[in-house]
Formats: C-alpha cells, structure tokens, sequence
C-alpha cells in the first residue's frame, strides 16, 4: 500500500496527526516505540478523543449485553 503524502510541509520538531489532519509539537504525541521515529501516530488529543469513544461504545455494549443476560 502506498504512504500516504502530507499536505502541508512539516518543519523540525513536529510532526503530521493522521487524525485531525494538522501538524503539532512533536510534545503532543505519545511514546511508540515500533513506530520508525518513536511517535505515536496520532496526537494525545485525538488519542483521547478515541479513547472516550471507545469507552462509550464498551460502556453501551455491556449495558446491552447485561440487559440480554439478565432480562431474558
């Protein structure tokens, strides 16, 4: 599969968010070390926006989940 190409030129110290589409301080991304320079690919921000999301979804899913078992 092909790299995707960035749209804007991204001077030293920062780095591209696959996410928000925006180039940030390399401080705002996580640690990742299988990653080629370390970072993770998204920033914290979006990370935790992701996060949120995905907890939100466990959280609806096991209330489902409970309801089915429970009230059966």
């Amino acid at each position: 599969m092909p790299r995707k190409k960035i749209p804007v030129p991204v001077p030293p110290a920062s780095k591209w968010c696959h996410q928000c589409q925006q180039v940030r301080p390399i401080q705002m991304f996580g640690q990742d070390r299988s990653k080629k320079d370390g970072m993770h690919y998204c920033c914290l921000r979006c990370a935790d926006d992701k996060d949120r999301q995905r907890a939100a979804r466990g959280a609806e899913f096991s209330r489902l989940a409970c309801r089915s078992v429970f009230h059966a």
